[in-house]
C-alpha cells in the first residue's frame, strides 16, 4: 500500500475540490435561467385563491398545465394601498385593515380568479399581475374595485401615498 505525503495528499483533494466546482458550475448552467425581469407573461392563467394576504398581495395556486402547478403570491399591479406591514401611523393600519377586508369580502379561498400580465417582483418568491374576478360583463379587475372604494391609488412605481396625510384630512 503506497502512501501520500502531505504535498500529495494536498494535490489529491485540491483537485477533487476543483472537479466538484466544476460539475456544480456545469450543472448549475444546465438550469433554465429565471425569466428576465422586463418579460411579462399575458396569461390568462386560472388562478385558485389559497390566501389573501393584504389589500394588494394574495397567495394563488395556479394550473400552469395538466399535473403542474404553482403556488405564489401576487402583487396586484398597478396600486397603491394603506401599508398593515410596518404602517407609519394607527390609521393607516386602520385602513390597511378595511381594505384587506374588502378584498376578502370579495375573494375566499377556493376562489377562481383570472391571472394576466405577470412578471417577476422584486421580492423573491412572489410575482406582479392583474388579477381579476369574472363576471358576465367580462373580467373585473380587483385593482380598480379597491380604486373605486378609495381604498386604493394608481401606482406606477413612483413616490407613494402618505396614507397617514389622508387620514388626518379626511380624504
Amino acid at each position: 500500500m503506497r502512501r501520500f505525503g502531505a504535498f500529495e495528499m494536498a494535490k489529491t483533494i485540491g483537485l477533487a475540490l476543483i472537479g466538484a466546482a466544476a460539475l456544480g458550475a456545469m450543472m448549475l448552467a444546465a438550469l433554465p435561467s429565471p425569466a428576465h425581469p422586463a418579460e411579462i407573461y399575458a396569461g390568462p392563467y386560472a388562478a385558485e385563491v389559497t390566501r389573501v394576504v393584504d389589500a394588494d398581495t394574495v397567495e394563488v395556486r395556479v394550473a400552469l398545465w395538466p399535473g403542474q402547478t404553482v403556488e405564489v403570491a401576487v402583487r396586484i399591479d398597478g396600486i397603491d394601498t394603506p401599508e398593515s406591514w410596518r404602517p407609519k401611523c394607527p390609521a393607516e393600519r386602520a385602513m390597511a385593515r378595511k381594505a384587506k377586508a374588502f378584498v376578502e369580502a370579495r375573494v375566499s379561498p377556493g376562489d377562481s380568479l383570472l391571472l394576466t400580465d405577470v412578471k417577476n417582483g422584486k421580492y423573491a418568491g412572489r410575482v406582479v399581475g392583474t388579477l381579476s374576478r369574472t363576471s358576465r360583463a367580462g373580467p373585473r379587475p380587483i385593482a380598480t374595485e379597491l380604486i373605486a372604494e378609495g381604498l386604493a391609488v394608481s401606482y406606477d412605481g413612483g413616490t407613494k401615498r402618505d396614507w397617514c396625510a389622508v387620514a388626518s384630512t379626511g380624504g
